[in-house]
């Protein structure tokens, strides 16, 4: 799916009722060890936490909340079936939000997020701790580092959490800063109940860049992230108080 088409279907898919579940992944076991690799690194890459946001604070008055989603390109589409009883999983996975964030002081946000994988009636909450290393200026750009961290539920099989680290520069102009990172994540995913599936804990390495469009009010931000070899595009429309 090309970037501006998975875009204009976040958008849709930000309107759509969240709780339209369809299945679950309660195959887990039909999943072979390396099938089950595979797969942890494919989930870990849809659910760890995106950055969605330039490197400068939102300052101590700073307040943001937003509806965003992300959509991401699974490598292995066929395991996502082959976990779920061969149910019809397509190959692009929306993951839609909503997302908060609050500026403190000394260049530090905090912020929180609760989304939810429709396709797979799981549900995936985060926190992140954002620092601004440089603050930026009229010339000089912005430099953050960020912390996060989300964890699955919802799925009775499945034990899966993200740790994530990045570091990202942003340069602000006239309503619109381009930002761009990179980082690592680390998945942990365990099978629950008699199984013969060992726990798998995956690093991936991630790279990602987007734009941060400031209406005032408003602001509206999309991204673009590949964390290993899968792909995820993201959008958020965000109130800024």
């Amino acid at each position: 799916m090309k970037p501006l088409t998975t875009l204009a279907a976040c958008a849709a898919a930000l309107g759509a009722p969240l709780a339209a579940s369809a299945t679950d992944f309660d195959t887990l076991n039909n999943l072979s060890q390396a099938e089950f690799a595979l797969f942890t690194k494919d989930l870990g890459a849809a659910t760890s936490y995106k950055q969605l946001a330039s490197a400068a604070p939102l300052g101590v008055a700073g307040f943001d909340i937003a509806v965003a989603s992300a959509f991401t390109n699974t490598q292995y589409p066929d395991l996502w079936s082959k976990a779920a009883g061969n149910a019809d999983i397509p190959g692009t996975v929306p993951v839609p939000g909503i997302r908060i964030a609050k500026g403190l002081p000394f260049g530090i946000d905090i912020g929180a997020t609760y989304a939810t994988l429709p396709k797979v009636d799981a549900k995936l909450a985060g926190v992140e701790l954002r620092w601004a290393l440089l603050e930026g200026g009229l010339v000089s750009p912005a430099v953050g580092l960020r912390v996060a961290a989300t964890k699955l539920s919802g799925v009775d099989q499945l034990s899966l959490s993200n740790a994530s680290f990045d570091v990202s520069i942003s340069k602000g102009f006239p309503f619109i800063t381009p930002y761009a990172g990179v980082g690592a994540v680390r998945t942990s995913a365990k099978v629950n109940g008699a199984t013969t599936l060992q726990s798998e804990s995956p690093t991936q390495a991630r790279v990602f860049a987007g734009l941060h469009l400031n209406l005032g009010l408003f602001d509206i931000t999309a991204e673009g992230d590949k964390t290993g070899k899968t792909t995820s595009y993201s959008a958020r429309l965000g109130f800024r108080f």
